[in-house]
C-alpha cells in the first residue's frame, strides 16, 4: 500500500450554508484532498460557502434519494478514499481527515468502511474499548449496528464500486450498505477517536418526518410499534440529557421531534421505497 492515500470528502447539502461553512471551515485537508458537495435543489447559499471554500458542487438528481445523493459524488470522486460527512456535524478533533486516513493506511482493503462517533454529545457514546480501531465481521454486525451511519464515514472507492448505495431504498441506506458489504466477505471498523458532533439545523418538522422515515424503513415488517411506555422511556433520556449538560438545547429540542417521529412511523405500515415528488424531502 501507498506511504499516502488522499480523500474525498463528501457532504449532501440541503439549504446547508450555515451548517457548511462552520463544518469546512474546520476541515484540514491535505495536498491531494478535494471537498465534494452534492445539492438537492437548495435555495439559499449553500452553493456560495461551497464555492468560496474550493469544493466542487454538485446537483443531485432529483427527486431527493439519500443514496441517488451519495452514489452522485463517488461516481467523480478522484480519490481511493471517500470520506461521506453530514453536513450540520461539527469535527471534535483538529486531524479528523488525517486520523481517519491513517486507519485506512494501517489495514488491508478488506476493511471497507471505517465510522467515525457521529452522536449529539460528540462523543464515543459506545465506548466499545480503547482501542484506536475496533474491527468487526458478517457475526457481529448486530453489536455494532449503533455506529454505522453516514455521518461520519470512511469508505474504501473500489468497495463502493462493487457495491453502490440501493437507490431502491428512501433511507437506511447506510446500514443496507454494511449488511451487504459484510455479507459479500468485507469487514468493517468503528474508529472511536475521530468523532464528531452531530449539530442539526433542521426544522422540527423535518425531523419529525426523518423519524417518521427512518421507523418505517423495511427491517421487520412484524415488529411491534413502538409503545408509549418507550416513547417516554425515549424522552426521559433525552431531558436527562439535557440536564446533565451533554446535550445543547438545540439538539434537546429537535431530537425529541424525531422521537416522535419515530413514534408515529412505527404506527404505520412498512415502506420504505423512494419518494417520486422532487419537492418533498424526508
Amino acid at each position: 500500500m501507498s506511504e499516502t492515500l488522499s480523500i474525498s470528502v463528501l457532504i449532501r447539502t440541503y439549504n446547508s450554508a450555515k451548517p457548511l461553512t462552520r463544518l469546512l471551515s474546520k476541515l484540514v485537508l491535505a495536498p491531494g484532498d478535494e471537498v465534494l458537495v452534492v445539492d438537492s435543489g437548495s435555495q439559499d447559499l449553500t452553493r456560495d460557502v461551497a464555492e468560496r471554500f474550493g469544493a466542487r458542487f454538485i446537483q443531485a438528481p432529483l427527486p431527493f434519494n439519500y443514496s441517488k445523493s451519495l452514489n452522485a459524488g463517488f461516481v467523480v470522486a478522484k480519490n481511493p478514499l471517500v470520506h461521506v460527512l453530514s453536513s450540520h456535524v461539527i469535527p471534535t478533533v483538529p486531524d479528523l481527515l488525517d486520523q481517519m486516513r491513517k486507519l485506512a493506511l494501517s489495514h488491508t482493503e478488506d476493511i471497507a468502511a471505517f465510522y467515525g462517533p457521529a452522536g449529539i454529545s460528540g462523543r464515543d457514546d459506545l465506548k466499545l474499548g480503547n482501542d484506536d480501531t475496533i474491527l468487526f465481521q458478517q457475526d457481529e454486525y448486530p453489536k455494532y449496528l449503533g455506529i454505522v451511519g453516514n455521518a461520519n464515514a470512511l469508505y474504501r472507492l473500489s468497495a463502493w464500486k462493487k457495491l453502490p448505495f440501493d437507490e431502491a431504498i428512501r433511507t437506511d441506506e447506510d446500514k443496507t450498505w454494511a449488511r451487504e458489504a459484510l455479507q459479500a466477505g468485507y469487514r468493517l471498523a468503528y474508529a472511536p477517536l475521530a468523532s464528531v458532533l452531530n449539530k442539526s439545523n433542521y426544522p422540527l418538522g423535518y425531523m419529525f418526518r426523518k423519524g417518521q422515515s427512518d421507523a418505517r424503513a423495511v427491517k421487520n415488517k412484524d415488529a411491534d410499534p413502538m409503545t408509549l411506555r418507550q416513547l417516554a422511556g425515549g424522552l426521559k433520556k433525552m431531558l436527562f440529557r439535557k440536564l446533565s449538560g451533554e446535550i445543547d438545547l438545540g439538539n434537546w429540542i429537535r431530537y425529541s421531534a424525531h422521537i416522535f417521529g419515530q413514534y408515529s412511523g412505527s404506527r404505520q405500515e412498512k415502506d420504505n421505497t423512494p419518494r417520486t415528488d422532487p419537492n418533498i424531502r424526508p
